[in-house]
């Protein structure tokens, strides 16, 4: 019996006998040797014993896209898809390549809301939607999917912002925020391009302390008035709130967001680092001081040890670790940024984010 590889048949494909999962563990050392050719030879060669190996198929799809090879991307995406069809990041791997490389709106948008059927609380995937029905003009159904991830992230301010600019009828673009491939929907060091802004929960940050009720109450009422575009005052509120009760870690962080989208970095900066010094082990708080020591004043090395002491409390922050290879690329430490990047693909092989980065590091590119 002979194994067909693309136009390629071959009798006794290597492998014969190995489980799938052998065959892929020994691709996975390739990936991390960055030996992306030999990979794709590993996969090929799996896929020639185990034709449905759906992991095999998306992989190969992400390293023929990393290739140029987008006519055997989409092959591959399309199989991974098929085999598996509940498999979420299959599907968005296909939905990405439909709208970025072929341009197929509708196509994307069908297989979005089919993921977004069996995971109606997936924020990517909500966010995704509606930067799609911007693109296809269809701005009110646009303002129920960012509508939805407010509902589920008050905070979310990605979402706040699009569906502001809708609401002033402001000429948008979201689809042109999503770049080429697979996962990466963000170019090369675009987490660096602008402060984050990161809101969070009031969850219950005073617990027994007095008083706690109405901060609460008051927090609500703030949040109110941002989910109306009220900046200014929900400003106003948050310092009289942190006047009356100035150890109210979240209300710091709000304030200096709010703070920073008017213009007022001293003001965000003071803010951030309140936030911070107060509840030294929220992540949320820490990266925005992070981001702005790194985006606004220029103190690297400083944004650097935050960032460090938040990977150490959780050393698979994807996020994290991506920004900590964007910031040692910045300071021209290559090998080092590998390292972030090589970690980032342990825990998601299929990242393409990370995928391009590293090999633009190893190419020796500027970016």
């Amino acid at each position: 019996m002979g194994y067909q590889i693309g136009a390629e048949k071959i009798d006794h494909p290597p492998g014969a006998g190995k489980s799938p999962d052998a065959l892929y563990e020994e691709v996975q050392r390739l990936m991390e040797t960055n030996e992306k050719r030999e990979a794709i030879g590993g996969l090929r060669m799996l896929l020639a014993v185990y034709p449905d190996y759906a992991l095999a198929h998306n992989d190969l799809g992400v390293l023929y896209y990393n290739e140029g090879e987008k006519d055997r991307a989409l092959e591959h995406y399309e199989e991974a898809a098929r085999i598996e069809p509940e498999n979420a990041t299959y599907q968005k791997n296909l939905a990405d390549f439909y709208c970025v490389e072929i341009g197929d709106l509708e196509g994307a948008l069908k297989i979005y809301l089919k993921v977004l059927e069996a995971n109606p609380t997936d924020l990517e995937t909500l966010v995704t939607i509606g930067d799609v029905c911007v693109s296809l003009g269809k701005n009110e159904d646009a303002k129920i999917f960012y509508n939805r991830v407010l509902e589920l992230e008050p905070w979310n301010m990605d979402a706040q912002g699009k569906l502001d600019a809708i609401e002033r009828g402001l000429k948008t673009d979201f689809g042109s925020q999503r770049t080429e491939g697979g996962r990466q929907r963000t170019a090369f060091g675009s987490q660096m391009s602008e402060v984050r802004g990161r809101t969070s929960e009031i969850g219950d940050p005073w617990g027994r302390k007095a008083g706690a009720q109405f901060a609460e109450e008051a927090y609500s009422h703030v949040q109110d008035l941002v989910n109306k575009g009220q900046q200014a005052e929900a400003i106003r509120e948050l310092e009289k709130m942190v006047e009356r009760y100035p150890d109210y870690a979240l209300a710091h962080n709000d304030l200096g967001v709010l703070c920073y989208g008017a213009g007022d970095k001293k003001g965000a900066l003071t803010h951030y680092e309140k936030a911070a010094r107060l509840e030294p082990e929220n992540a949320t708080f820490q990266k925005n001081l992070a981001d702005f020591y790194c985006l606004e004043m220029g103190e690297v090395e400083q944004g650097l040890k935050i960032y460090l002491r938040i990977l150490e409390d959780n050393p698979t922050d994807i996020e994290t670790l991506l920004i900590l290879g964007d910031i040692c690329v910045s300071l021209e430490k290559n090998e080092d940024a590998r390292v972030f990047y090589d970690r980032v693909l342990d825990l998601e092989p299929w990242n393409m984010e990370a995928l391009r980065k590293i090999e633009t590091v190893s190419s020796g590119n500027r970016f």
